[in-house]
């Protein structure tokens, strides 16, 4: 009995001690949080672009080591997800980007992750995780991201054939439809028809 007795106190530090760890754990996690913001926020003054704007010329380097420029997808539709894979809302909303990539086939879309304020291996890590069948830009696709004005991820920017963005969508996608709506407004009259439909059926 009076085993168990002195053995309480242990169990009590014990517990304050992991409650301590946790808490610190979850405040070390709202410090890098608010450090990723502020940093982008200062290291990039640039308003964000808009609806209307053309989206800006680039030469960039994928995490396989693949050089993509703008000048290879000249008169192509394309979408940029901006990402980080610290992000949790990233890893949510990446699956209705490829869902877009394996539906339109045929479409000539070309799809871009953009890694912003992260480490080359990890958003390698992202793309590995995701199967992600288009091109990742790594460590440099930080400097796109302070020319487009991109502060918050995930961001999925979708440009028309004459590099005019045409709908962004800043945040979580909640839903296919809300990556449809962005779609429709990139493709031609005829394709745009056949996702009208789509949206209409998902309804």
């Amino acid at each position: 009995m009076d085993a168990l007795c002195e053995s309480a106190p242990l169990e009590i530090k014990s517990g304050r001690r992991m409650n301590q760890i946790i808490l610190l754990g979850a405040v070390a996690f709202v410090l890098n949080a608010l450090f990723n913001h502020f940093a982008l926020e200062a290291a990039n003054p640039n308003k964000m672009l808009k609806v209307g704007d053309h989206f800006p010329a680039y030469s960039l380097t994928a995490v396989d080591g693949a050089q993509v420029s703008d000048k290879n997808i000249v008169g192509r539709p394309a979408i940029y997800f901006f990402f980080a894979d610290w992000c949790p809302c990233s890893h949510d909303s990446i699956k209705w980007i490829k869902r877009i990539q394996a539906e339109n086939p045929k479409s000539g879309i070309a799809i871009l992750g953009v890694g912003m304020l992260d480490s080359a291996s990890n958003l390698s890590r992202f793309a590995k995780k995701h199967k992600l069948e288009f091109p990742v830009i790594s460590e440099n696709g930080q400097s796109l991201a302070h020319e487009a004005g991109m502060e918050i991820t995930p961001t999925a920017v979708f440009v028309d054939d004459g590099a005019v963005i045409r709908y962004v969508h800043v945040g979580k996608i909640e839903r296919y439809e809300q990556a449809l709506e962005g779609l429709k407004t990139i493709l031609r009259t005829t394709a745009s028809s056949t996702i009208t439909q789509t949206l209409a059926g998902a309804a």
